[in-house]
């Protein structure tokens, strides 16, 4: 199963990571590229402009991040 999510800033997703397939950050794209990307039509790339926490307790904890600031893909 793959799973898109829409962010505006960071957000907890600790919960998705091992029960999804594909976890896509959506920062702003159209509805048909990310259907491009989600069909193969287009390949997926970008890098997270921040950091993405592991948990709500430590919100700000840059030296444990669930994804950190550039994670991404380039195909």
């Amino acid at each position: 199963m793959s799973v898109t999510v829409y962010m505006v800033r960071p957000a907890i997703l600790t919960h998705l990571q091992d029960k999804v397939g594909a976890l896509l950050g959506n920062l702003g794209v159209s509805d048909t590229t990310l259907f491009d990307v989600l069909t193969g039509k287009a390949g997926p790339e970008g890098k997270l402009p921040f950091e993405l926490p592991s948990s709500m307790d430590v919100p700000h904890d840059t030296a444990h991040p669930l994804y950190p600031t550039a994670h991404g893909l380039r195909y």
